[in-house]
This record gives structure tokens, C-alpha cells and sequence, in this order.
């Protein structure tokens, strides 16, 4: 072979080393590309694990603030009221004269007060009559000692739970922190519909003036410890009952992947933002939230809840 046409294979092998290695270099962009684009195309899904806690089940309600000791005067004497010498609102000594009633016998009677307190509620007119035996109240009246109480109701399942000295908190308005308080007494009666109500009563001190206000009332109840609570919009449900996704890793010739997975769970206790769940594992990946509607078998992308 001459020296022209060595120097034409070397060319032609310089070439074709050149096309292979672009060749090459185009298969790896392609590549790089192609799963980058795939990828932005995959939902992506924020993970989480489920955590070891308790469910609330908070019991909640509003009322009336009212006095929480208070008391009836009723007349010794039979008579015509002649004086009535208090107003409602009045604050009052042991044995002030609250009025007089003037006797069949033509005599003056006092009718006292028999503690300390504030008037409530006049219950007659001067110039009425009353008689000590039909108990008529003349007068109601509360303890001035900063104690107050209020009433919500309850269910039946919780008028069954609930003990009195549990705990309670109240909120009430233009009070910028709440009282503490605790439950004295659970109540069960007939209502007008003959159903049967229950109530409980709250009673709780404060130096304001509350009464008439209205209260907000919140005693905390919680559930025994779970060992996996998860966030309540984590959870499925369908015609095969209840389940959360998860995320597995795949090894492929691109690389790791991500593939969804369903896992049924039995539903042990729920509130209003958790669920209690049994069928999964402190370590395992839950999906909390996804860009699009998963289903089993798809890949996604991930993020840690809170990143």
C-alpha cells in the first residue's frame, strides 16, 4: 500500500472514531433529557410517617354564665308587702331588711337577709299579699364570691364518661385568657319532646363580672396512646374499605425509581384532623398529599412533609 493510501484509512478511521464518540455523547443527552423531561411529568407526592400519640375528642359547647350559689327567700309571716327597701343588683349584709309585710294582726315583720349576697330578682310588688305556706319567693339571691357556673350539653355517651372534678376550660368574651374550671355535676332529664337531655355543669372563679355572659367551653378528653396516627385527608376509602398510599424504591437500568403502592388499614379511632390506623409501620413512607390522582403501580417524585 503506498504512503496516499495509508494516510487515507488513518483518515477514515479518525472519522469514524469521531462519529462513534458523537454518537455516543447524543445517546447520553438523549438520555439525561428524556428522563428529565419524563420526570417533570410525574406527580409528585409529599411523604411522611405516621406518628406514635393520642386522639382528641375534645367535648365543646356554649352557655350562659350564671352565679354558681344561689338561694330563694320566702316570708315567715303571712301579710301585705309594705316596703320593699332593695333593688335587684343591690349588694346585701346578713340580716339587712330586705322589706316589711304588714301582718293580719295589724304588726310590722321584717323579712332579712339570711347571708351575705346580691339581689338577683324581686319576685313580688309592694302592696301584694303573700302567705308563708304556698312559699312564694320574694326575693332571689346569689353569693357575691367570684364563683360562677355555666351548663352545656352532652351526649349520653359522654354524660356516661364524664366524672365530676374533671377539668374544663372557659373562654369568655372581652377575657383575653382562658379559666380553668372543672365539672361539678352531670344532669339527665325528660325534655318537652319526653327525649331524654344531658347536661353538664361547669363551675369555675373569676373577679370579673360575668354574669349574663356568654361562655365557651371546652373539656379536653383524649384517647388512650396509638402507635401510628397519620393526618385524616392521608386516608382512602373505596368499595374495599379503607387504605393510605406508600412509596417503594425500584432499582431500573435509569436508575432509582419511586412506584406507589395501596395498603388497606383498619380504622381504630378518628378526629377531626387524625386517624388511628393499624396496618402499617413506624418506617414506612405515607403519602400525605399529591399533585395528581395516584393510583398503585405509578412513579412519582418526592418530598419530605415540610420541605
Amino acid at each position: 500500500m503506498n504512503k496516499n493510501g495509508v494516510e487515507r484509512k488513518k483518515r477514515r478511521g479518525s472519522q469514524f472514531g469521531k462519529w462513534i464518540t458523537g454518537f455516543i455523547i447524543l445517546v447520553i443527552v438523549l438520555t439525561f433529557f428524556s428522563r428529565t423531561l419524563y420526570n417533570l411529568n410525574l406527580p409528585t407526592v409529599t411523604l411522611s410517617n405516621a406518628k406514635q400519640g393520642n386522639i382528641s375528642h375534645d367535648i365543646s359547647g356554649s352557655s350562659y354564665i350564671s352565679y354558681h350559689d344561689t338561694w330563694n327567700i320566702y316570708p315567715k309571716v303571712s301579710g301585705r308587702i309594705e316596703n320593699i327597701a332593695v333593688s335587684a343588683g343591690d349588694l346585701v349584709s346578713e340580716g339587712q331588711v330586705l322589706m316589711t309585710v304588714m301582718t293580719e294582726a295589724g304588726e310590722e315583720a321584717d323579712i332579712t337577709a339570711e347571708k351575705d349576697g346580691i339581689i338577683l330578682v324581686i319576685g313580688i310588688q309592694e302592696g301584694m299579699y303573700v302567705m308563708s305556706s304556698q312559699n312564694t319567693v320574694v326575693c332571689r339571691m346569689a353569693s357575691a364570691n367570684g364563683k360562677w357556673e355555666t351548663e352545656i350539653t352532652i351526649s349520653q355517651d359522654q354524660f356516661n364518661e364524664l366524672e365530676a372534678g374533671a377539668a374544663a376550660k372557659i373562654k369568655v368574651d372581652a377575657v383575653s385568657d382562658g379559666i380553668s374550671g372543672k365539672i361539678e355535676r352531670t344532669l339527665s332529664y325528660s325534655g318537652a319532646d319526653t327525649e331524654e337531655k344531658y347536661t353538664a355543669v361547669i363551675v369555675f372563679e373569676s373577679t370579673e363580672d360575668l354574669t349574663g355572659r356568654q361562655a365557651a367551653v371546652t373539656i379536653p378528653r383524649q384517647s388512650d396512646r396509638f402507635n401510628a396516627i397519620i393526618p385524616s385527608y392521608a386516608l382512602h376509602k373505596d368499595t374495599n374499605g379503607y387504605y393510605v398510599y406508600s412509596v417503594e424504591e425500584k432499582n431500573s437500568v435509569l436508575g432509582l425509581q419511586y412506584i406507589v403502592c395501596r395498603v388497606s388499614v383498619d380504622i381504630l379511632d378518628s378526629d377531626d384532623t387524625s386517624a388511628a390506623i393499624m396496618g402499617v409501620t413506624e418506617d414506612m413512607p405515607i403519602v400525605e398529599a399529591a399533585t395528581s390522582e395516584l393510583h398503585s403501580g405509578m412513579r412519582v417524585i418526592y418530598k419530605e412533609s415540610g420541605a
